[in-house]
């Protein structure tokens, strides 16, 4: 029965799909009024979007970086750096636990992680892109 335990364990694990690291890279921040924010009015935004997308949100090395930490069930960490001026933002993967991060060789090196993080990444663009029209 350990042998069989162990053998369905091996499977599980290596059934684990992974998926390229999606990063946000220059999304332009414009408003449908055209109306210009302000530096303190884009962070306040990008800070309140992260908190209501459940993301934990901690300054930066600098005034126009946020680091948000997503904490999911107590067993799953996603880490983003967020670094923005006054006409776009970015949202770059930093670091992860137990989202199956991994260098892919066959991928000629590429990033890859588990599926939910792009998801949840993905949902906090959206939330930050509501945040900036408000």
């Amino acid at each position: 029965m350990r042998l069989f335990c162990l053998l369905v364990s091996i499977v599980m694990l290596g059934c684990t799909s992974t998926y390229p690291i999606i990063n946000f890279t220059d999304q332009k921040i414009q408003r449908f009024d055209n109306r210009t924010l302000s530096s303190e009015e884009i962070h306040s935004a990008i800070r309140k979007a992260a908190s209501d997308a459940g993301w934990r949100v901690q300054p930066g090395v600098s005034p126009n970086h946020i680091v948000a930490t997503l904490n999911v069930r107590n067993s799953h960490k996603a880490i983003v750096d967020i670094v923005f001026g006054r006409d776009s933002y970015s949202i770059i993967y930093r670091d992860s636990e137990n989202l199956v991060y991994a260098r892919a060789a066959e991928d000629r090196g590429e990033l890859r992680i588990h599926e939910n993080y792009n998801k949840w990444v993905s949902e906090l663009n959206d939330e930050i892109f509501r945040r900036l029209q408000e």
